[in-house]
């Protein structure tokens, strides 16, 4: 009997190792591409990206993507390095980048989040004649922020490593300018008690601002879906309401 139920049970093993691996398959399958987090990283920037997860950011992507199941989650970090593990596929998005070209290692939707404002810091006893007065000079800018090709001057530029950094070595007499977006630069000059009547603040150029998403499938299903939201959420007024709750103008 025993050596009836071994034979019989060796004679359909293979059949049933089969089933066994196709079930496995079809339950671990929906794990993979039903992957329903976003992971953002970014720096804080006042009213924007807070520290607490609030701000126009986070409040916006809420609005896009919770209604489509996801868990939003977020990570405070550097600039430079935010875009990096975007760039890395290490995380799923990160705000305020330029829009991706066929050579970067991000993707970008059609739709924009904001207009950013390049500005520069000097001193105020620098002459300043316009864009023109920085040819030749040797300029301080945080890593990773995209800033060059868009001054059309010769310069010698130096990167830094963030915004912070930028901002103090220009304070110490180690550098005569120094550039980065309207945000850091306020928010720097509230946090490090500036005094601004020995500085001068100039506005270089403006540029829309997009959310990068990782150069993935799942990144690029995800910039899709921030596009028809953002049409959506346009068209019945939710974004000028995100506007006027945090004070903002983006549009």
């Amino acid at each position: 009997m025993f050596l009836k139920a071994y034979l019989l049970i060796r004679k359909y093993q293979y059949a049933l190792n089969i089933f066994m691996f196709i079930g496995l398959f079809f339950f671990l399958l929906p794990l993979k591409a039903d992957d329903k987090t976003l992971y953002i990283v970014t720096p804080v920037w006042k009213n924007w990206t807070n520290s607490d997860g609030t701000g126009y950011y986070f409040d916006l992507v809420r609005l896009i993507y919770k209604p489509l199941g996801y868990e939003i989650i977020f990570d405070i970090a550097p600039f430079s390095q935010a875009k990096k593990m975007v760039e890395l596929k290490e995380a799923d998005a990160a705000f305020s980048l330029y829009m991706a070209n066929s050579n970067e290692d991000y993707v970008t939707p059609k739709h924009s989040l904001a207009s950013g404002e390049v500005v520069i810091m000097f001193s105020r006893d620098l002459e300043w004649q316009g864009i023109s007065s920085l040819n030749q000079k040797d300029i301080l800018y945080p890593q990773g922020y995209n800033f060059i090709p868009e001054i059309p001057i010769t310069f010698t530029h130096i990167e830094v490593s963030d915004s912070k950094t930028g901002m103090l070595m220009l304070m110490r007499g180690r550098a005569s300018y120094f550039i980065t977006n309207l945000e850091e630069m306020t928010q720097l000059q509230q946090k490090l008690q500036i005094d601004m009547t020995l500085y001068r603040v100039e506005h270089l150029y403006s540029k829309k601002l997009f959310m990068g998403f990782s150069n993935t499938d799942k990144g690029r299903m995800l910039a899709e879906q921030f596009d028809q939201r953002m049409t959506l959420l346009i068209n019945n007024s939710q974004i000028d309401k995100l506007n006027k709750k945090w004070n903002l103008k983006t549009r």
